[in-house]
């Protein structure tokens, strides 16, 4: 009897030790929970049981009572989206391929929003087969670090489009750009900059600007920029263009970046290529030099003697037309130079050249100008290759007489030393051709490539032949406003050959 007793005051102690360790794991438990605020959830899966501390309640705005102790409540109040993505880890847990899971998900709250939560859970129980018999876990406000990291994510997205924007406006920038810091390390170049410096970014990412640009002035110019000596600069500077074995000119422009001190911490320069601008400005500096000098020979004619006939009575007849003869050719020559000008004006003001069009072969203008310029020039041997001369045409006669005036002109003029001109004509199912061909003095490639240039001239000496420049540049106009095209082959030495092409009329 006295062993029984003393085996149940026995068991009694031993409950009782267990018991206090239990409460004291619960203790800790609730401590823990209380110090990191998390919510707890103990869910029976036989019966669907789901108790939840206060915790857990508040969390989400509620009160213990207003929380249904079933799992069901918690699938009502997580957001639909979420319970997709939770449920299949939260199986995997359950079938025993992970020893704990963890799910972030939108719960809503008393007041109709939603609060992210972070669940914990793990599988502390099963049955003798395996399945699961109890699950328990934790719930954590994460709001605020979720909110933390949409925002940091949108200031991420948003400094993305501001950086896709900048590289978009960049990119289509015709100027070339480079940033460069304090001390001219190259932050950012764009293509245009790379395509005329000839480099590419890996390349220039990170240099000296000067290595790039290697010219003197230009570092000077950097400088000043930098150390406040001037707030804004233009140079121009030569470089040698690899590809085409030429020299550009390349205008560049700096400005200062300026720090929160108003410091310059680096610049922007700005390059562009003014190669064909400097050589236009050069180029109308001789054309209005040579007008001048055009329009004065004429006009000193004219006037001369315009004074002869005026202030002598007595002289012969004969002398008196000749006299009336040169102030009537020096006032045509006035005039076509004239017209010349007026035809550059249009031009430049973006008007076409007027025509008077109308159905018309080129047999007699061809006749007229071959014919003027065989008996002034006899030096030159003229040949002719007439074929379908009398195919009528839409065109403005005096345009088109004017055109082949001016490749007659040039053919003779070119070819100082005489020899052959060939005028050629035929047709083709896609238009009329004319060409007419010298044995002249030719034209480099870089000649042909700027013979239709307003203001260009072949050979640009004192020794030049006359004319503005302007010949073939309105004599492309011309062509171009009938819809026909012109163009020219040469070779330096050999002579040139130049060709017109004219839309053949489609009768109905």
């Amino acid at each position: 009897m006295l062993f029984i007793i003393g085996l149940l005051l026995w068991n009694v102690h031993i409950r009782k030790n267990a018991e206090q360790i239990i409460y004291e794991k619960e203790e800790r438990l609730r401590l823990a929970l209380d110090g990191s605020r998390d919510g707890f959830w103990d869910w029976d899966v036989s019966t669907g049981s789901n108790i939840v501390d206060a915790r857990w309640c508040r969390m989400l705005g509620y009160e213990l009572e207003d929380i249904e102790p079933h799992i069901e409540q918690w699938e009502k109040l997580i957001h639909p989206e979420d319970i997709k993505k939770t449920h299949p880890v939260l199986e995997r847990c359950m079938r025993g391929e992970i020893s704990h899971f963890t799910n972030e998900f939108r719960m809503k709250t008393r007041q109709g929003e939603w609060k992210w939560i972070l669940g914990r859970g793990m599988v502390v129980s099963r049955d003798q087969h395996g399945n699961p018999l109890r699950l328990t876990g934790t719930h954590k406000d994460i709001s605020h670090r979720k909110a933390t990291e949409l925002a940091l994510k949108k200031a991420l997205d948003e400094s993305e489009d501001a950086r896709n924007s900048i590289k978009a406006i960049l990119t289509s920038l015709t100027d070339g750009l480079i940033v460069s810091d304090r001390n001219h390390h190259i932050s950012m170049i764009n293509r245009t900059a790379q395509k005329l410096l000839d480099v590419d970014e890996d390349r220039a990412i990170g240099r000296f600007v000067e290595e790039i640009v290697e010219d003197l002035v230009f570092r000077d110019e950097l400088g000043a920029i930098l150390s406040q000596e001037k707030e804004t600069a233009a140079i121009d500077v030569e470089m040698l263009d690899k590809r085409h074995h030429d020299v550009r000119i390349i205008q560049a422009r700096f400005s200062p970046i300026y720090d929160k001190e108003l410091i310059p911490s680096g610049a922007i320069t700005l390059l562009q290529d003014v190669t064909r601008d400097r050589e236009m400005t050069r180029l109308k500096s001789e054309f209005i030099s040579t007008a001048a000098h055009e329009l004065r020979t004429p006009l000193t004619a004219m006037l001369g003697f315009s004074d002869l006939l005026l202030e002598s009575q007595d002289i012969p007849e004969q002398e008196r037309r000749e006299y009336l003869q040169i102030i009537s050719s020096k006032t045509e020559s006035l005039a076509a130079i004239v017209d010349d000008m007026l035809d550059l004006s249009r031009i430049e003001s973006g008007r076409l050249i007027n025509l008077d069009q109308k159905y018309v072969s080129l047999k007699q203008t061809l006749g007229f100008l071959i014919g003027q310029y065989r008996d002034s020039s006899n030096g030159h041997h003229f040949v002719f290759r007439l074929n379908d001369i009398d195919t009528p045409l839409m065109i403005d006669e005096n345009k088109m007489a004017q055109v082949i005036e001016n490749l007659l002109s040039n053919a003779v003029k070119y070819s100082p030393q005489g020899g052959t001109v060939i005028i050629e004509t035929h047709t083709e199912p896609h238009g009329f051709f004319l060409s007419i061909s010298d044995e002249g003095i030719g034209m480099t490639p870089a000649q042909i490539e700027h013979i239709f240039d307003k203001f260009y001239r072949v050979d640009g000496t004192n020794t030049a032949v006359k004319g503005l420049g302007l010949g073939m540049s309105i004599a492309k106009h011309i062509v171009e406003a009938h819809h026909g095209e012109i163009w020219v082959e040469s070779a330096l030495g050999q002579g040139t050959t130049a060709h017109v092409r004219l839309p053949l009329p489609e009768f109905s």
